[in-house]
């Protein structure tokens, strides 16, 4: 997988040091990056990305939301601990 070929949805509040990361590393190897948030990103939004970097607490919302969208995408966890309880819900949505 590379990484630094794909486009990024980013949820992430710009006040978190991680955000530099998520909007950099896309824009500086001409993919794109989408800026929204937790409660106005779209379906649409989450197939057309190929890398999702987000809290589990975030992707586990994602997951419950649309749980046959996530298959494709390289999902990066991070920010939280990812509870054994999270991880068990999280894992149907990346077969």
């Amino acid at each position: 997988i590379n990484l630094t070929q794909g486009n990024v949805l980013s949820l992430t509040n710009y006040v978190f040091d991680i955000f530099g990361l998520e909007y950099a590393l896309p824009l500086i190897t001409g993919n794109k990056v989408t800026l929204s948030t937790i409660d106005q990103f779209k379906e649409e939004e989450v197939l057309s990305h190929q890398i999702i970097q987000q809290t589990p607490g975030t992707l586990f919302q994602l997951a419950d939301k649309y749980p046959d969208d996530l298959g494709s995408a390289v999902c990066l966890v991070g920010g939280e601990a990812l509870t054994p309880a999270i991880a068990k819900k999280l894992i149907p949505a990346f077969k």
